[in-house]
């Protein structure tokens, strides 16, 4: 399977009032969440896998906080959710309704999926991160495996670095980029870069990185005039990086505008 990077963000009063409730009924679906676990676990069992979650410490997290959960532990209660959500739809109800019960499931239960990456796409993505965090230090708990939880101040710090380093690759038009900068982007950017004006290691990152993927690009265009342009194509987390810097540089607009609630943590969920 190729890789898949999502990203949640988390709200913990509606866990607390809409997901605990989901998650303790006996009656309200057809299986239970503890019933899930356990079947879960059997599963893990069959295949010899490792096993250390339980029902009742993923609801007494849910409960108290639920930016205390391990990414393992919210990706089988996004798992349980989507069993529920595919029985419900499958009924053949209209459009509209599975909308319905997909904003219930989901948004009022307090996860809200930011943005999903898969294959060369979260490669790249996720090698820029682990390039910014050799700058800054973890601000959260990581999980061999499965991805990280984080605080949402260092998830946006990474966006602002994502989003500096696109609008440069977009300037020098590496990539053969077309983009037209909005004005709404235009004015986001502006202020991304006001606000690191005075942060010499933020810009460090940037400036260094950008010079990195400006060399490599020439080299590659340099290679691709010798092949005749045949060999183009994403075979590189680098080079991911400067072919869809548009694209990321959208889905990171969206992300950093819709991380405006201090009442959540950031979850990355990471399956190689």
């Amino acid at each position: 399977m190729p890789r898949e990077t999502q990203f949640y963000k988390l709200d913990k009063q509606k866990a607390q009032q809409n997901l605990f409730p989901y998650l303790t009924s006996k009656v309200k679906f057809k299986k239970t969440f503890e019933d899930f676990i356990i079947e879960q676990k059997l599963w893990h069992l069959k295949y010899e896998a490792i096993c250390n979650f339980s029902s009742e410490i993923i609801i007494e997290k849910v409960h108290t906080d639920i930016n205390q959960i391990l990414p393992s532990e919210l990706s089988l209660i996004i798992k349980w959710l989507d069993e529920i959500y595919d029985d419900k739809i499958a009924i053949g109800t209209k459009r509209e309704i599975w909308e319905k019960i997909y904003y219930e499931l989901y948004y009022e239960t307090g996860i809200t999926q930011l943005f999903r990456l898969i294959s060369v796409d979260a490669y790249g993505f996720m090698f820029q991160y682990g390039n910014f965090s050799s700058y800054y230090e973890l601000e959260g708990i990581e999980e061999d495996n499965c991805g990280e939880n984080i605080k949402a101040s260092y998830f946006t710090k990474f966006l602002d670095y994502i989003l500096l380093l696109m609008k440069k690759i977009i300037d020098a038009k590496l990539g053969r980029s077309k983009h037209v900068f909005s004005i709404e982007e235009s004015e986001s950017l502006t202020e991304i870069e006001k606000n690191y004006f005075d942060d010499s290691l933020f810009t460090k990152g940037v400036n260094e990185q950008f010079n990195f993927l400006n060399s490599l690009w020439a080299t590659f265009v340099e290679e691709e005039l010798e092949n005749d342009g045949s060999s183009i194509s994403t075979r590189d987390p680098d080079l991911t990086t400067i072919l869809l810097a548009d694209h990321f540089l959208s889905i990171c607009l969206d992300a950093k505008n819709s991380l405006t609630s201090i009442n959540t943590n950031v979850l990355i969920l990471d399956s190689l």
